[in-house]
């Protein structure tokens, strides 16, 4: 299995992170999503977020990419919270001027 420490790489190469790296990493992420999220479908969703991140903009470096990888599944859990909240708001509004 591949440590998620590795070292760092050169300057302006950035490749993206290993099937195994990103295995490495799945059950902390699913572990964080389900304390972020609290509903197991979203928690899954928000780490499938995450892998697409991962392969879309990877780390400019491999070291600590647990780290890494909670920070964008973190963002990811906030953005999501807070379009919940504004979708939530909307809704009572709309509700209120149909009165």
């Amino acid at each position: 299995m591949v440590s998620a420490r590795e070292t760092e790489r050169p300057a302006g190469d950035v490749t993206q992170p290993t099937e195994d790296v990103m295995l490495a990493q799945a059950a902390a992420l699913r572990f964080l999503a389900r304390r972020f999220l609290r509903d197991e479908a979203a928690a899954d969703d928000l780490v499938h977020e995450t892998w697409v991140a991962a392969l879309e903009h990877p780390p400019a470096t491999t070291v600590r990419l647990g780290g890494w990888f909670a920070t964008v599944l973190q963002n990811r859990a906030a953005r999501q919270r807070r379009a919940d909240t504004r979708a939530r708001r909307r809704e009572v509004e709309a509700a209120r001027t149909e009165r």
